[in-house]
């Protein structure tokens, strides 16, 4: 079993289970995340833009169930 897997299985709550999702899936660092707004979030095209080391912004993409995950923990319909 990897690391991903216990800490998903580790998870009480859907918002953690969304974090661990989003960092695995992408590979953005942590520091990318907590920069993220909602309005960088595309979830038709399941992508993100992160502002990286230097200011550097990207476009990194995301599975399906991190979009389920991420949609049920902000009530996104």
């Amino acid at each position: 079993m990897n690391h991903w897997s216990l800490m998903r299985d580790n998870c009480n709550e859907i918002r953690d289970l969304a974090i661990i999702d989003m960092l695995a899936s992408t590979g953005m660092r942590v520091g990318e995340m907590v920069l993220l707004n909602r309005s960088d979030i595309d979830f038709n095209e399941r992508e993100c833009i992160v502002f990286g080391k230097g200011s550097k912004e990207r476009v990194v993409y995301f599975d399906a169930r991190t979009k389920i995950h991420l949609k049920i923990t902000w009530k996104v319909g």
